[in-house]
């Protein structure tokens, strides 16, 4: 499958072949139709890790992307309320599931909270990155099942609709 890489902070990314990944037992694998390429990200590709050397980037050559959206082609054998098929956006922030934040459902706190497909918030990102190294900029990524927002659903409602519903 096809990737932009980056392969040096403030190089630009490369689009290259790389394997298409298998989805993990809680994973979907999701062909991304499209992705959101933040305003930011240019300063993030050049300068991060001189500005936050204490939140690391995914390791180099990484596959960075934001905010994708796409349809699900294959799930996990432990995936049970997705099928190939959905259309799913699928949102970056990884988190553990099994310190103490996160069994209190205080995600955003994990120690090792992490935007997929962009930067961590600790050292321990870096275990989350390797568990999911493709952000959204190339055709195919894994995803957690916790991460999926369903795109249309029975009543019409597009992704945009079940994302503004969830912050409230």
């Amino acid at each position: 499958m096809k990737a932009a890489r980056l392969h040096a902070v403030g190089e630009s990314m490369r689009i290259e072949e790389v394997p298409r990944p298998d989805p993990g037992p809680n994973d979907v694998l999701v062909r991304v139709r499209s992705c959101g390429i933040v305003p930011n990200l240019a300063n993030i590709l050049a300068n991060w890790p001189t500005w936050f050397p204490e939140r690391p980037q995914p390791p180099l050559p990484a596959i960075f992307g934001l905010d994708p959206a796409g349809e699900i082609v294959a799930v996990g054998r432990q995936v049970h309320a997705w099928k190939a098929g959905d259309r799913v956006y699928v949102n970056p922030g990884r988190y553990c599931g099994g310190c103490r934040a996160c069994r209190a459902g205080d995600h955003i706190n994990c120690t090792y909270y992490t935007f997929n497909g962009y930067f961590g918030f600790s050292e321990k990102s870096l275990a989350i990155f390797k568990d999911y190294p493709y952000g959204g900029l190339a055709e195919y990524m894994t995803a957690p099942q916790y991460s999926l927002v369903p795109g249309r659903s029975a009543r019409g409602n597009s992704a945009r609709d079940a994302c503004a519903q969830a912050r409230r």
